[in-house]
């Protein structure tokens, strides 16, 4: 497809705009630096309320099992044996009427995995450390090519200040993360 820019942002001049069938990809495999026992990410997100949005962020090998619901920002991770879902409910809940950018993180480590809302947790929970086995792309903006079950092919919202981080963030660095962005 052909993403574009937003024509706005939170920092700087565009953040990314998705577009219909249309998302990024980067390779995890190359240097291993996406691919480490601990793992954040952190970013601004504009919903657009078209319900076949898709997912954010993906990176794992194909899962055809699974079936979910697409308007809540939740972490599902996998340590080999299972996964684990940190689903934020109804705190983790995106309001398609809002015009404003929220910001997105969650973090990963050997113990627990946190997910975050404007700096705020939405939900926290024990895990056993993840293994990114058959984890060679990240996708961007949609669950394509590696997860298309549940119809994640593409995000018309907007995505700023995607930051990766091979650590677990504490919420203190995602608050000071947020607030150097407003």
């Amino acid at each position: 497809g052909i993403p574009g820019y937003a024509g706005e942002s939170v920092e700087g001049d565009n953040a990314y705009a998705g577009a219909t069938d249309s998302y990024l990809t980067f390779p995890t495999n190359e240097s291993g630096a996406l691919t480490t026992e601990e793992f954040s990410a952190t970013l601004w997100y504009k919903l657009n309320a078209d319900p076949t949005r898709g997912s954010i962020l993906v990176m794992g090998p194909e899962d055809v099992d699974n079936v979910g619901d697409p308007d809540v920002f939740k972490l599902n991770v996998g340590n080999g044996d299972g996964e684990s879902w940190f689903d934020g409910g109804d705190a983790a809940a995106l309001d398609p009427t809002t015009t404003e950018w929220v910001h997105l993180a969650f973090t990963i480590s050997g113990t627990e995995c946190v997910v975050y809302f404007d700096g705020e947790i939405v939900s926290q929970g024990d895990f056993t450390g993840v293994d990114w086995t058959g984890c060679d792309i990240l996708s961007i903006g949609s669950g394509a090519p590696r997860f298309t079950e549940w119809g994640h092919g593409f995000d018309l919202s907007f995505i700023d200040e995607l930051r990766l981080y091979n650590k677990a963030l504490s919420q203190q660095e995602i608050q000071d993360i947020r607030q150097a962005g407003l």
